[in-house]
């Protein structure tokens, strides 16, 4: 994991007084009711440039020209306001909610991407790393799989757009079902073929549960 972005730092005033920003010139997808593949389509394509990549450290990358352009177009697009407690006084970061193996940081969507006050990326960086320690924790009885699956429950369970769930293991299947309250044998039910979840027999099953208790 990198650090946090440090050089991804910029005030109103910065902007304002054109410090050099100022001519500085996006899983599972299913809301077309199509199943998705095995693994999530990413939003954004990171295409064959994945193979030309500079020898640059990460930190030189975030003083390149694309990542200024492409931090500034994500603080714009906030309104220069912390995008988790709303303040619009503090120094900005540029922060991404995860990294991709080989990725430049300007090549991530704007889904991937958010603006933060230094506070709260600071908050979320340490965050991230207290789950990863709990995940590695050998102590830890939930495995890596059962989380994934768990979270990409609860994010079918409350949204509209997710009519598949893609598993590839029986963790994922024990995950899925603690986020739906239901037996992993339900999971399997509702699998179509063995590989994906359908979203919304889960719904009226928990629906039904709900409705005895």
């Amino acid at each position: 994991m990198h650090a946090a972005d440090e050089d991804a730092k910029v005030s109103p005033a910065t902007v304002e007084t054109g410090s050099g920003l100022g001519s500085l010139a996006s899983t599972v997808a299913g809301d077309n009711g199509s199943k998705p593949s095995s693994s999530p389509t990413p939003s954004h394509s990171f295409g064959a440039h994945m193979a030309r990549k500079s020898s640059k450290s990460y930190f030189e990358k975030l003083r390149d020209p694309r990542w200024q352009r492409r931090r500034l177009e994500v603080m714009q697009a906030a309104g220069f306001e912390c995008e988790f407690c709303g303040d619009k006084d503090k120094t900005f970061n540029v922060h991404h909610k995860y990294y991709e193996r080989g990725a430049d940081p300007w090549d991530y969507p704007d889904a991937a991407l958010e603006c933060l006050c230094e506070q709260c990326h600071e908050s979320k960086e340490l965050q991230r790393l207290d789950l990863l320690k709990e995940l590695s924790d050998p102590e830890c009885a939930v495995s890596t799989l059962c989380v994934l699956g768990y979270l990409r429950g609860m994010r079918a369970r409350y949204s509209g757009h997710d009519l598949w769930i893609a598993v590839s293991d029986e963790e994922e299947v024990a995950g899925i079902a603690a986020a739906f309250h239901v037996f992993p044998s339900a999971v399997h039910r509702a699998m179509s073929d063995g590989n994906h979840v359908e979203v919304n027999y889960l719904k009226r099953l928990r629906l039904d549960v709900m409705g005895k208790v």
